[in-house]
């Protein structure tokens, strides 16, 4: 439950505070501006506190995952995790069209 107030937090703060949910591109773009949002606001704005519970680093892949998947919240974008479509499994992939998708490994 508390990692679920985490990112209520979180949310909430880029809702508000940030034109965050209003980024548009086609979806590589979308996806680096999201990823290095989520850097900034890890490394430089007290978003790694999410990542503690009791004082103890979380250490699960799937959190992370988690985390950027919550994002994409608002986006046209259609975003999937752990996705094997025949060229190999990647972390996500994230598309609008036939002819606009983008594949991302860790």
């Amino acid at each position: 439950m508390l990692y679920v107030e985490q990112l209520k937090d979180l949310l909430s703060t880029l809702s508000r505070d940030t034109n965050f949910y209003d980024l548009i591109g086609e979806t590589y773009e979308e996806a680096w501006q999201r990823v290095m949002f989520l850097k900034d606001v890890i490394e430089n704005k007290d978003g790694y506190r999410i990542f503690y519970v009791k004082g103890e680093p979380i250490q699960r892949e799937a959190d992370l995952q988690i985390l950027f998947r919550l994002t994409w919240f608002g986006s046209p974008s259609d975003v999937n995790r752990e996705v094997n479509n025949g060229r190999g499994p990647v972390d996500f992939k994230i598309s609008r069209s036939k002819s606009d998708s983008t594949l991302s490994l860790s």
